[in-house]
């Protein structure tokens, strides 16, 4: 790994363009603002045994448990939050 990130920086060619030119963060920072509460609850469902238990908990996610809901069933959130997504893939294809 460390042979491919020298030649990774070796490749690397001095610019006088900054972060800005390549990336729209005012863009970012309003998209960022629509979905924030949707990444902090799925960042907390990470590595919950129970997900479905956490969802439904009002404790927890109290009137924000609606935007969970994006996903059109607990299968998929699942799924997607799955620690082993190759070996939890099976269970979920017939949803």
């Amino acid at each position: 790994m460390t042979k491919r990130f020298e030649t990774f920086i070796a490749q690397l060619s001095k610019t006088n363009a900054n972060l800005n030119y390549f990336t729209d963060f005012e863009k970012i920072n309003k998209n960022l603002n629509k979905i924030s509460i949707k990444l902090n609850q799925l960042n907390y469902l990470l590595g919950k045994g129970d997900i479905k238990l956490e969802i439904e908990n009002p404790q927890i996610f109290g009137k924000y448990r609606q935007k969970i809901h994006g996903f059109e069933d607990s299968k998929q959130l699942n799924l997607f939050l799955a620690k082993e997504p190759e070996a939890e893939y099976e269970r979920y294809l017939n949803f």
